[in-house]
């Protein structure tokens, strides 16, 4: 069989499509029953198969191109040490998180800054990813001053340093 496509694509509109480095359609016949495409946008694939009895048909076939989903991601971007952070992603049907966790919203409590990654996939199966980095502040170390001690009916005035 001999498989020869006739010219460049066309896509949707109708012009010639413009296929990636990996679908140069090429000038003369593909002797391979196959062809590899990566078309950017919704493309239609026209051929003429040749069989060994000179029989010859053609076919073509639509190859859909779906948008990849857009991933954003809300939530806490500062916390102080000790607290934790909701993030919640959205744009597609299903989640995975950098940390393993699965689903559109996590809660974490990193020890210090950590960039947290989610992979979102859409009801085409398209699949996008996105970054949030929680920055975890440093608690303030106060420091009390004033008199320690002092005696019965007398006053002392108390303060604070590093607040």
């Amino acid at each position: 069989m001999t498989l020869v496509t006739e010219g460049l694509p066309t896509d949707y509109r109708g012009d010639s499509a413009i296929c990636g480095p990996c679908g140069d359609p090429g000038t003369g016949p593909n002797t391979s029953p196959s062809v590899t495409v990566c078309p950017t946008e919704t493309t239609i694939y026209n051929v003429k198969v040749t069989d060994d009895h000179g029989c010859m048909t053609t076919a073509s076939i639509t190859v859909t191109v779906n948008a990849l989903p857009v991933v954003v991601i809300t939530g806490d971007e500062e916390i102080c040490s000790g607290s934790t952070a909701t993030l919640a992603a959205s744009g597609g049907t299903s989640y995975v998180w950098s940390t393993g966790a699965t689903g559109s919203v996590i809660t974490v409590s990193p020890l210090s800054n950590t960039n947290y990654i989610v992979t979102v996939t859409d009801g085409n199966g398209c699949s996008a990813s996105g970054s949030k980095t929680v920055v975890v502040n440093a608690l303030p170390v106060p420091e009390i001053i004033g008199n320690r001690v002092i005696c019965n009916g007398e006053s002392t005035l108390l303060g604070v340093l590093g607040a």
